[in-house]
């Protein structure tokens, strides 16, 4: 998915990469592709402009946005949800599965899961 493309208002090509949680500027003008995390991108960002670069104003906004989702654990975890005896409808139903933890991330550490976060388990 295009972040930003480059027009008259943009002299960067942002978009994602690996299921979205790795974001590439392409063709980057500061010199090799980069590729890296949101939070890192928005400092590669902030490089381009201090070049004289001419970067979306709307592209910031959203990577921090985004960023802020990237505290959140994504390390997958089996539920299992045992319905209460004698619950009606849906609610009488076992459900098992697969989910992200969704604890948030501080200091490097989930608060639900207590493992240390690295960035390929974090989104």
């Amino acid at each position: 998915m295009s972040y930003a493309r480059r027009d008259a208002t943009s002299d960067v090509y942002v978009f994602s990469g690996d299921g979205g949680e790795i974001i590439d500027c392409c063709h980057c003008a500061l010199g090799p592709d980069f590729r890296g995390t949101r939070a890192e991108l928005l400092k590669h960002l902030g490089a381009h402009l201090q070049a004289g670069h001419k970067v979306p104003s709307y592209l910031f906004e959203r990577l921090e946005r985004e960023a802020e989702d990237d505290l959140i654990c994504q390390r997958r975890v089996e539920f299992r949800c045992q319905a209460p005896e004698g619950a009606p409808g849906i609610m009488g139903i076992d459900m098992t599965g697969v989910r992200p933890c969704g604890g948030r991330i501080n200091d490097g550490k989930c608060e639900f899961c207590d493992v240390t976060m690295i960035e390929e388990t974090t989104r």
